[in-house]
C-alpha cells in the first residue's frame, strides 16, 4: 500500500564523510529506526535545494524530505510491505523504477 503524506517529522542523523544520513525519525509520537538507506536524490525550487531520503525498516519504505530554506523534516510518503506478498525489496524496487521513470532515468 502506497501513502502520500507530507506531514512534518522529527529526524535524527548522523554526520558522514558522505553527507548527512538519516537514522531514525519520530512520527505521530512513534521513534521509527532505520535500517537501510535506498538512495538519496535532490531537486531545485527556485534558490532552495530540496533534499529526498528514500529509506526502509522492516516493515515499510519512507520517503523523507528536508527542504532547506525551512530547514524542516517532512514524511512525504510511506510504501507499506507488511502483506506477504510484498517484501520489503519489492517496494524498493517499485520505488526506484517510479522515480526512474518520473525524472527519465534509464535503469
Amino acid at each position: 500500500m502506497y501513502e502520500a503524506l507530507n506531514q512534518p517529522i522529527e529526524v535524527l542523523i548522523s554526520f558522514t564523510k558522505n553527507g548527512p544520513i538519516p537514522t531514525s525519525f519520530i512520527w505521530k509520537k512513534k521513534e521509527y529506526y532505520i535500517q537501510e538507506l535506498n538512495f538519496i536524490y535532490k531537486e531545485k525550487r527556485g534558490n532552495e535545494t530540496i533534499h529526498y531520503f528514500m529509506v526502509s525498516d522492516d516493515s515499510a519504505a519512507y520517503k523523507l524530505c528536508f527542504e532547506t530554506e525551512s530547514l524542516r523534516w517532512l514524511l512525504m510518503e510511506v510504501y507499506d510491505t507488511l502483506q506477504p506478498e510484498n517484501g520489503v525489496s519489492a517496494v524498493k524496487e517499485r520505488i526506484t523504477i517510479t522515480y526512474a521513470r518520473q525524472n527519465n532515468i534509464t535503469c
